[in-house]
């Protein structure tokens, strides 16, 4: 209900919604690419093809690791194209590094986002476990 000042009155809609962070196209679509990385395919229900295989790969064994961050770029720009189609991959600034020796996996997405602003997405994946 709407709150009502000392003078009778309508005053200011209820304060509990005055405090929140308006998503505007863009932040909307980061956030969106961010959701489609991460999550895995088949975790959604009624959905099983959203997703990428990020978290499954950063556990596979990688003999050839170029060809394994070509393979997940290509799979992380499918996967953007098909379910966030406002946003566009720059594949040429984007790109993924497998680091063998500390088994972290370093994800970058450019993304031009409506308006024509470029936004830069920057993902960090490590299975090490501090003890």
């Amino acid at each position: 209900f709407p709150s009502h000042d000392s003078r009778g009155g309508r005053g200011r809609e209820d304060s509990a919604y005055t405090n929140y962070t308006e998503i505007n196209d863009a932040t909307s679509v980061i956030q969106n690419v961010l959701s489609i990385i991460l999550t895995r395919r088949g975790e959604r229900f009624f959905n099983p093809n959203v997703g990428t295989r990020v978290m499954d790969m950063l556990f596979m064994l990688i003999s050839e690791p170029r060809v394994f961050e070509k393979e997940l770029m290509i799979e992380i720009k499918t996967q953007v194209e098909m379910y966030e189609p406002r946003a566009k991959i720059h594949a040429d600034k984007s790109f993924v590094v497998f680091e063998d020796n500390v088994n972290a996996l370093y994800i970058i997405v450019v993304v031009e986002v409506p308006g024509g602003a470029t936004k830069e997405l920057g993902i960090t994946l490590s299975t090490v476990r501090k003890i």
